[in-house]
Order: C-alpha cells, then sequence, then structure tokens
C-alpha cells in the first residue's frame, strides 16, 4: 500500500475533522472513504451521458440472444404469423 501527503486549508480541515467524526473513524479511513465516495458519484455522472443503447451495448445486452438479425424490423410478421399457426387461422 502507498502513502501520499497533501497540504489542505482550514476548511478542507474542518470537513475532514467531520467526515471522521461522522463515520468514526480515522483520517486514512476518512480520506479512503471520500474518494471511494467520490468516485462512484462520478462514475454515476458517466453513465448518466450515455444513451441507453450505449448502456446496453456495453453491458453485453444487446446481441445476447439468439434469433434473425432482422427481428427489430420484421417481428409484427413473424408475431402475427406465430399466432396464426397457433391457432390454426389462415
Amino acid at each position: 500500500m502507498e502513502t501520499f501527503s497533501f497540504r489542505y486549508d482550514e476548511q478542507v480541515k474542518k470537513e475532514l475533522d467531520f467526515i471522521k467524526t461522522y463515520l468514526k473513524s480515522n483520517q486514512s479511513q476518512a480520506i479512503k472513504d471520500a474518494i471511494h465516495a467520490f468516485y462512484r458519484c462520478l462514475k454515476m455522472e458517466e453513465k448518466a451521458k450515455k444513451s441507453p443503447a450505449e448502456i446496453l451495448k456495453e453491458s453485453g445486452f444487446i446481441a445476447s440472444f439468439a434469433g434473425p438479425k432482422n427481428l427489430s424490423t420484421v417481428y409484427k410478421q413473424k408475431l402475427t404469423k406465430g399466432i396464426k399457426d397457433k391457432h390454426g387461422v389462415k
């Protein structure tokens, strides 16, 4: 594990002291927790900027099912045919 140091002003000291007290932790743990929380916040913002299609592509959901590649354009015909076939309608 690495260590680092940084300079901070009185406002940051007050904020860090509040975090330490609130979390009942030491300074190192409070800084780690604050970094993790800020990281999660930034990742959520990044995700919010993506379109639903981008999110689905990245998740592997898109193209994860078997079936015709043109199903999004011919689904009505296929569904109609399937219903007709099931119920014996010509």
